[in-house]
């Protein structure tokens, strides 16, 4: 029973239609297949009710999704610049053919975009540091293909969270193939077949309906997926179809939607589904900054600016209406006794009759245009002002002169933004590892680290820190953290197995740095302090006090005085 009073086919009848009418964001659903059966539904039956039924499951979105959706829509065309013209807006007084012809001639300043860029290549710029454990040749293995497609793990991130920038959050789905029949009989016949997680990335367009717990983890969700026609080249495209994936904590069902072209109706059916010992949706939010008015939500970088983006798409359109309206001036003059018209080209002049006013050029005025660059110039810097990108972000205006104390508080509020959305990614990168490791029926004991400064540093002030360090510090363990800061940069791109073993070897190398005699070979190697040079004998060694031997002739009691002061 539930909290309402009725038992799960009671709350199932009709495919989520309860009985005590308490259905807020569809929470009743349950698209599994044991479920629908438990229901009384034939999911295999070509019956039309039942599967008009289900394809009006299948179609239902989330109150929250059917809110949002629009704006992750305007947010990604913004991002990728497609149908952009449409946010061009007519003017009250300004007929429809020329708004039309304004729209052809219409361009795009795609700030969204470059801030967008801008924020992932600060975030990925610098070395990662994934320790995958005691697993790490089979992690080894998926950061080189992570979505079976070739796709290189840092580089699936980037993508994930450049996506997760522009819409606010996506989804990254951490799956595996299905076994076949009978299992693998050994551990090379797995590997030969390349079977093993996998990661797919999830847009929030993608992610139609959900129910989560408490704690904000996810009961089921249900997906809309890609998936190929499976057709050769000289065969027409079928009637249009939609597949969805339904994934609960215990097994996944795949469906399919198709349209009537009869009635225009949309029909379900069942494709395929199976179980699964995970005991969590294995679907990862990737969400750079929260929502603060929804529980797993995302909140998009583009938010402040995506708006202001499209006003400077309209005030550049009638901007350029302006200069394209100047291009040819109108030209005013008496009427004259004659209705013959008067053609004026460069190749003739124009005479009028002394004392008469001459032809004048009816010039529009300058301050519409002016006022128009002014508002885009101006809309610019705010959204600068919004992204928390200004001079430390090399956005600023070079020819404007900053003092060095707004320098560093500016590239302060750039860090601090940045490190923020490290942490973030850094959490998403751990939970997909645990996932994966879950897959392969191991615990995760490795370790993600994201960077936590985002300044720009060059290899030669690197270089400098390390050598001042080794003459200037005493601490072995701080001699040896300055090394491997340097080497994580220079080694950047380099697998995490050999960086590792440059770390181990770091740890084992002695730190003290030879003398300018042990240099140039004037002193053998294995020379200690205190042993005799090549060359000295130990009474030619120089202490560096005073002989305690007085001088001859010198009196009895100024021996004693030295005596003394030696002592």
């Amino acid at each position: 029973m539930t909290i309402y009073n009725e038992d799960d086919a009671q709350r199932l009848a009709g495919f989520g239609a309860s009985v005590t009418g308490a259905v807020g964001s569809d929470a009743s659903l349950d698209l599994t297949r044991d479920a629908l059966v438990a229901a009384g539904a034939d999911v295999d039956a070509d019956t039309e009710p039942a599967q008009l039924e289900l394809g009006k499951a299948l179609e239902h979105e989330h109150p929250d999704y059917v809110v949002t959706a629009q704006k992750w829509r305007k947010y990604l065309d913004l991002y990728a610049s497609n149908d952009i013209y449409r946010f061009i807006f007519r003017h009250l007084r300004e007929v429809d053919v020329s708004w039309k012809a304004r729209v052809e001639r219409g361009y795009f300043y795609n700030y969204v975009k470059s801030v967008v860029d801008l924020f992932a290549a600060f975030l990925f710029h610098a070395p990662i540091d994934r320790d995958p454990g005691s697993q790490d040749e089979e992690f080894e293995i998926f950061y080189k293909d992570s979505d079976l497609s070739g796709t290189l793990w840092p580089m699936f991130m980037l993508e994930a969270c450049t996506f997760a920038l522009v819409e606010g959050h996506v989804g990254i789905l951490v799956d595996a193939p299905r076994v076949p029949e009978g299992g693998f009989q050994s551990e090379e016949e797995r590997k030969e077949a390349d079977a093993r997680p996998y990661v797919t990335l999830v847009h929030a367009l993608q992610i139609l309906d959900w129910e989560i717990d408490q704690f904000g983890n996810f009961i089921w969700v249900k997906l809309e997926v890609f998936r190929p026609m499976d057709r050769s080249w000289d065969e027409t495209a079928e009637k249009i179809k939609r597949h969805f994936v339904v994934w609960t904590r215990e097994r996944w069902d795949e469906y399919v939607l198709e349209q009537q072209g009869d009635t225009g109706d949309s029909i379900g059916k069942w494709v395929a589904g199976d179980e699964h010992d995970l005991g969590v949706v294995p679907l990862v939010i990737v969400r750079v900054d929260k929502d603060p008015t929804h529980v797993w939500f995302g909140q998009s970088a583009v938010t402040d600016i995506a708006d202001i983006n499209i006003g400077i798409l309209n005030w550049s359109s009638l901007g350029d209406e302006e200069i394209y309206e100047r291009c040819l001036n109108l030209l005013a003059m008496e009427r004259g006794e004659g209705d013959a018209p008067i053609e004026i080209t460069h190749h003739n002049v124009l005479e009028y009759e002394p004392g008469t006013n001459k032809p004048e050029y009816l010039q529009p005025g300058a301050t519409p245009l002016s006022l128009i660059m002014q508002w885009i110039k101006e809309a610019r810097e705010e959204i600068k002002r919004l992204a928390k990108l200004n001079i430390s972000a090399g956005l600023g205006d070079v020819r404007q002169a900053s003092s060095g104390i707004a320098k560093a508080f500016a590239f302060l509020e750039t860090n601090q933004t940045l490190t923020a959305k490290a942490q973030g990614l850094e959490q998403v990168e751990i939970k997909v590892h645990r996932l994966l490791s879950r897959w392969m029926e191991e615990p995760f004991d490795g370790s993600i680290a994201y960077p936590r400064e985002f300044g720009v540093e060059d290899f030669l002030t690197l270089f400098q820190e390390m050598d001042m360090a080794r003459s200037s510090l005493t601490s072995e363990t701080a001699i040896k953290e300055s090394e491997k800061k340097l080497t994580r940069k220079l080694f950047a791109r380099d697998t995490t197995k050999l960086r590792k073993k440059i770390e181990r070897e770091i740890d084992s190398a002695d730190t003290k740095m030879p003398s300018v005699k042990q240099a140039f070979g004037m002193i053998p190697p294995g020379f200690q302090k205190g042993d005799s040079e090549p060359g000295e004998t130990e009474g030619d060694e120089d202490t560096g006090s005073e002989s305690e031997e007085s001088p001859p002739n010198r009196p009895e009691g100024e021996k004693a005085t030295a005596a003394g002061k030696a002592g």
